[in-house]
């Protein structure tokens, strides 16, 4: 028989439409055997109809605290605690009785004990193709690997030669579906936010997925829950989302470019919206969102766990659906053409307080489980036990106990979704109708697809008739059906709407060729008739057919095959056109097109300023200008920058060969710079402008921008001029060659090529990348706005970083182009000319730097003094210096986390070393006081509501609602739609949006944990005083929360555990937003809702601190503690539940053991080496049995069960010998006269000769 795949016979499959359904393969389900569901290990690779899968996430790698992947089966069992870590381990384990790991991923294993070290040179051997195919033979007692380099002890395991039972990378791969890799997960993301912020450990993770891509994995998808927010054992910061960015880039070039990528995200607003959803965009290839788990265990009311739509009865209020995420998702600007929205193939059960239904109250117990530990839950586990289910049945258990017991299954026509109840028992689930709603739904919003978890839920028909293959490791049930997925497919390829309509399913469409001009520069002025056009065309889906080149309308050449060039003559006087139309295999076309003019006496100097009076070298010299050799000299620039773009590698030294950030082009940069003022004039209290650009030549002044707002409001106007002429030309010789080196600085991080062992150290590279890494010139789609309709992009441009300062975005280089020529279509068009002209390439950083961002001032005015920070910026650690300017250019990103970030700290080390290059002080006052030089402590810039007060005519006007002004803010409007941090005025009180929201009345949908409204504070004046001057927001005096600890009682003298802490909490101006419960300094515990409490399975012999600490909804906190004395049970004899025994449980003959978990029989303490049921340790411990003993309770080796010992100083020590294993780190043996302890589990390490053994002395 051949095991090759599952066909249920159905009519749709992946073929038929071009949506991803992307299925997550739980390793561990292996070991499953549930009576009427599945046979024991049904639940493999054998089983799965791949027609019906275009990608499977193997799950899960953990990620360890060095950053490498290890196996989901070596979880450390106790990361749930806040001090446990996770020790590295295989990425795939290969202990074939503990694990399922090989016999997933290889099939069938032919178990070998013994290799001959020539087996290389045997080719008539049986055991030949072990060699050949996979590279081991035999060395003195053990194995070695030719291919990789590895040894070991036997048994060693290959994949067998000709079984029909293949290996799921083998059987996915001949069905045409791609295989990836899941790293993370629930309970094994806990050392990613150190991991993402290491650039090491970073490397260390990279390093790892490119091994799983050379085993012939498709792709890595990212699990990380949850980055910048809370996790099962974490609490995530801002900075996560900047270092999931670094991770992904790092992970794609490790991988690269033609592997997939992909990430698991949460499925609410607030835990999406500070992602770099624009960078992430162009390094990965879909964004998977877990659109369940809405509803709960953890919920208060009995909700649903996968809404299709909002429902009144939620919790959360509105957004909390598929749908609300969906819109939240479009306003981050997020790709949506990369979404898979998630299908939950399982349900979520619940108690409630009487009969069940829908909104009703739960009732929650603290209770232990894996993976969590101690957890305050309402789950049903009566229906769904935590051996089999914990709480969360798969689809085929819910329909097999809805029809077998007395359930009452119910539709909810708000949600799209289907629950069921019996008494006080609620169930929330999917079924075929609502999974054909949510695939309608996906075509409707034309998503990539959908991802599910997982893919064994929705499996049925399983049990019978099964074989048993590989020697009975696997059921194989042909006869398996998948009802759920089937359904998924069925809507896909008819291409249903949910208005019922069909989206006809098609390959994807024909993308057109893309044309990059190379030369000539448009804008140029020629005085010769002719002209060489040249350039770079490319087609992003097949090939190019033909190129033809057009002079004022007329085709010229056409060229079919690169280089894609032609002369051009004649030109005419004046304006000429170069029009270039590509064609592709299939059809397509493009058009591209610039402007040049001829002149036949006249050459003009294409620079920003337009005009000026030209020397011989053809550089403007504009009135006033300053000379960077004042400040600056060429030697003293060489030795900051020595290893600039254009250097490169010659053997043993480093050449420059080009210099496209020279000394000259900066000189450059700054003159032509000093041609242009601009006159930014902005309506107070607000971030309203009309800007309008002077050339100081020429005296010509026009209006670049002008916002609606500016002109709809009667705010006073508040005027300023920006010269950019001032740019390091103000103040004394130090301010400005402080300005200067502050600017080189920041450039020199933002361009950096360094490492810490880099020749000339760490900050020599400064300018050494032009742009972007991983973007070249001719690269297309990168940071595209294409819903900006001010600044629209160019088809077929990208808007990526280029230049010293990173310039990006269509709209920043629209700006940059109205700033620099007075027309924005010239960078537009041509973005790729910041990373072809060096002097260019400076004069962005320098717009940047010279230009104030309300509500942000400029880098040019924060260096040289005159930015003056208000008591409210005071108040938010805004102070003026060389951190400020972080501020200014990254924010959040790097600042306000009460920690110097690395980027940070690479700032200032560049801007250390400048400094003392040219001998000035790094403090603004003189000196080299620190104090401001970094911003761990500054928070975001914020506009000053109180500007406006005392100028004439500073009010708002009378407008209507949604438009008007008060307190600086607009009034709430119920059409409007909002995003997280919005501000709004509402009935007397200002608000701020916690999230995505629309429609929701600010006055009742404020305060509480999931709503969208939060901050509330009174407006004083409700609008404006006299003479219409706008009131600021009053500022109102935050009452600390109240916190005690009801058990255990101070003082208590304990004996016994687990201990349970609880807590009270309240608050009498707001609510309480969490209780962190700590041990002796360490937090154990963190509760967003009553009942607070905490679950201790441990504590110090002697005296403890308990601590509980509240925190309310507007950052008051408060503590109580307690003092605990903790004494031990008495060692010796059988200690039933006492010293090593503590925490761990009888064992009972009814519970599943997994590898790994323990059970006390007797005094003694087993662990099981796999799954195992009603196999009594005592009677079931050993080699090949499923469970090895650790210790007595008194922390004692039981002898008899490790086999002889040897007296030495008065206590008995086991005699090691090579096939035992020694499972508790602490074991002392006897070897060859000497008495050694173990560091970790070891087997067949001869102590003495091998890392495992400390050396504790000779036996006397």
């Amino acid at each position: 028989m051949n095991y090759a795949q599952i066909n249920s016979g159905v009519q749709y499959k992946k073929n038929n439409h071009n949506k991803q359904v992307i299925g997550y393969f739980t390793n561990w389900d292996a070991w499953k055997g549930i009576s009427g569901i599945v046979p024991k290990s049904g639940y493999n690779q054998l089983n799965i109809d791949y027609s019906q899968y275009t990608i499977l996430n193997w799950s899960f790698l953990g990620v360890a605290k060095d950053g490498s992947l290890h196996s989901g089966d070596l979880r450390n069992k106790q990361i749930y605690q806040a001090a446990a870590v996770q020790e590295p381990g295989p990425m795939f384990w290969d202990d074939i009785y503990s694990s399922y790991d090989l016999w997933l991923l290889y099939g069938d294993l032919d178990i070998i004990h013994y290799l001959p070290e020539d087996l290389d040179k045997q080719t008539s051997s049986p055991q030949y193709y072990v060699w050949q195919k996979y590279g081991y033979k035999g060395k003195g007692s053990g194995w070695t690997n030719t291919q990789t380099g590895a040894s070991g002890n036997y048994p060693v395991s290959v994949p067998k030669q000709n079984s029909s039972a293949k290996g799921v990378l083998e059987l996915a791969h001949a069905n045409g579906c791609k295989m990836m890799v899941s790293i993370g997960g629930w309970s094994m993301s806990k050392h990613f936010p150190t991991v993402a912020a290491d650039a090491t450990k970073r490397a260390r993770l990279a390093a790892d997925c490119k091994k799983l891509i050379a085993m012939g994995f498709d792709g890595i998808d990212i699990d990380w829950e949850f980055p910048g927010a809370e996790g099962m054992n974490f609490t995530g910061t801002p900075p996560d989302y900047k270092n999931f960015t670094l991770l992904m880039q790092d992970i794609r070039n490790a991988i690269g470019p033609g592997k997939l990528l992909t990430a698991a995200f949460a499925q609410t607003s607030q835990r999406l919206s500070g992602f770099e959803w624009a960078k992430l965009d162009q390094t990965m290839d879909y964004f998977n969102i877990m659109s369940y788990d809405y509803g709960g265990g953890w919920s208060d009311v009995a909700n649903h766990n996968s809404p299709l739509y909002d429902y009144p009865e939620s919790e959360s209020g509105s957004g909390y659906s598929w749908d609300g995420i969906y819109k939240a998702l479009k306003s981050f600007g997020v790709n949506m053409s990369k979404v898979c929205m998630g299908t939950g193939f399982y349900g979520r059960g619940v108690v409630t307080q009487g009969n069940a239904a829908l909104g009703a109250k739960t009732v929650k117990q603290n209770v232990n489980v894996q993976p969590d530990g101690p957890v305050t839950t309402a789950s049903d586990f009566t229906n769904w036990p935590t051996d089999t289910w914990d709480g969360t049945p798969n689809y085929s258990a819910v329909i097999k106990k809805i029809q077998e017991e007395a359930w009452t299954k119910q539709w909810d026509d708000n949600a799209k979704v289907p629950y069921a109840t019996k008494g006080k028992y609620f169930l929330s689930y999917d079924d075929e109708r609502s999974v054909e709603l949510k695939a309608a739904y996906i075509n409707e919003h034309k998503l990539a697809g959908t991802i599910i978890w997982q893919i064994w839920g929705d499996m049925t028909n399983i049990t019978s008739p099964t074989s048993q293959v590989a020697g009975g490791k696997f059921a194989s049930s042909p006869q398996t059906k998948s009802a759920l997925v089937n359904k998924l497919n069925e809507v896909f390829a008819k291409g249903t709407t949910t208005s019922g309509g069909v989206n006809p399913p098609s390959l994807p469409a024909n993308q057109s060729p893309i044309i990059v001009f190379t030369s000539p520069d448009a804008g140029i002025t020629l005085k010769t008739t002719s002209v060489t056009a040249t350039a770079n065309v490319s087609d992003p889906d097949g090939t190019v057919s033909k190129v033809e080149f057009y002079l004022n309308g007329s085709l010229k050449k056409t060229v079919t095959s690169a280089p894609y060039t032609s002369s051009l003559s004649t030109l005419v006087a004046g304006k000429n056109e170069i029009l270039l139309k590509a064609f592709d295999n299939g059809g397509a076309t493009t058009t591209a097109k610039l402007e040049i003019d001829y002149s036949s006496t006249v050459v003009e100097d294409p620079n920003p300023g337009g005009g000026g009076t030209t020397g011989g070298s053809g550089s403007v010299t504009p009135p006033g200008s300053n000379d960077l050799t004042y400040i600056l000299t060429k030697e003293l620039y060489e030795e900051m920058f020595p290893y600039r773009n254009g250097t490169a590698q010659q053997g043993a030294n480093w050449v420059r060969t080009s210099d496209f950030f020279s000394y000259d082009k900066l000189k450059d940069a700054i003159s032509k710079m000093s041609n242009i003022q601009v006159k930014m004039e902005r309506r107070c209290a607000t971030g309203a402008y009309r800007v309008t650009r002077i050339d100081k030549v020429n005296h010509v002044e026009k209006i670049i921008r002008e916002d609606a707002d500016f002109k709809n409001s009667n705010a006073a106007i508040l005027t300023e001029y920006v010269d950019y002429g001032d740019f390091c030309n103000s103040g004394s010789s130090d301010v400005r060659k402080r300005e200067l080196m502050a600017f080189l600085a920041n450039i020199a991080h933002e361009t950096t090529g360094g490492w810490p062992t880099a020749p000339g150290g760490k900050f020599a590279w400064g300018l050494y990348f032009k742009e972007e890494v991983g973007y070249t010139s001719s690269s297309t789609g990168g940071y595209v706005d294409s819903g900006n309709t001010l600044y629209p992009p160019t088809a077929g441009k990208s808007y990526h970083g280029r230049g010293p300062i990173q310039l990006s975005w269509n709209y920043n280089y629209g700006q940059m182009s109205e700033f620099l020529y007075g027309d924005k279509t010239i960078l537009l068009k041509n973005p790729e000319k910041v990373a072809e002209d060096g002097s260019l390439s400076f004069q962005t950083a320098i717009w940047f730097w010279m230009t104030p961002q309300q509500p942000k001032p400029s880098c040019h005015d924060i260096m040289i003094g005159k930015w003056v920070p208000t008591s409210a910026d005071k108040s938010k650690g805004l102070i003026p210096g060389f951190g400020a300017t972080i501020n200014v250019i990254n924010g959040g990103i790097e600042c306000g986390s009460g920690a110097q970030l690395e980027q940070v700290t690479d700032r200032i080390g560049h801007y250390d070393k400048f400094t003392q290059i040219v001998k000035v002080s790094k403090a603004l006052d003189g000196t080299n006081s620190t104090t401001g030089l970094n911003c761990s402590n500054m928070k975001d810039f914020q506009l000053d509501y109180n500007e406006c007060k005392g100028l004439p005519g500073g009010g708002s006007e009378p407008a209507a609602p949604g438009s008007s002004e008060h307190c600086g803010l607009l009034e709430w409007s119920a059409t409007k739609v909002y995003n997280g941090g919005d501000k709004i005025f509402y009935d007397g009180n200002t608000y701020e949006a916690a999230y995505w929201t629309q429609g929701n009345q600010p006055s009742t949908n404020n305060g509480n944990s999931g709503q969208p409204w939060k901050n509330k504070t009174i407006c004083s004046g409700s609008g404006t005083s006299g003479g219409g001057v706008v009131v600021p927001p009053a500022q109102t005096t935050n009452i600390n929360p109240i916190v005690g600890i009801t058990s255990p009682s101070n003082g208590s003298a304990l004996s016994a555990l687990p201990l349970t802490v609880t807590a009270t909490a309240s608050d009498a101006d707001g609510t309480i937003s969490k209780v962190e419960i700590y041990l002796n300094g360490s937090l154990i515990n963190t509760a967003t809702s009553a009942p607070y409490s905490a679950y201790l399975t441990a504590l110090t012999a002697g005296s403890n601190t308990i601590m509980a600490k509240a925190f309310d909804n507007s950052g008051g906190n408060a503590s109580a503690t307690v003092s605990v004395t903790y004494t031990t049970a008495t060692s010796g004899g059988n200690t039933g539940a006492g010293g090593e025994c503590q925490g761990v449980d009888s064992w009972s003959s009814a519970k599943v053991y997994n590898t790994g978990d323990k059970a006390r029989d007797g005094d003694i303490i087993y662990k099981a080496n796999y799954w195992t049921q009603n196999n009594k340790p005592s009677e079931n411990q050993g080699s090949g049995k499923p469970w090895t003993v650790v210790s007595k309770c008194d922390g004692t080796i039981d002898a008899s069960a490790y086999g002889e010992t040897k007296a030495c100083a008065g206590k008995q020590i086991l005699v090691w010998k090579t096939g035992t294993a020694y499972d508790k780190a602490g074991t002392e043996v006897f070897y060859n006269g000497n008495v050694y302890k173990s560091k970790y589990w070891t087997q067949g390490n001869t102590p003495g000769s091998s890392d495992p053994w400390t050396l504790v002395g000779p036996c006397n």
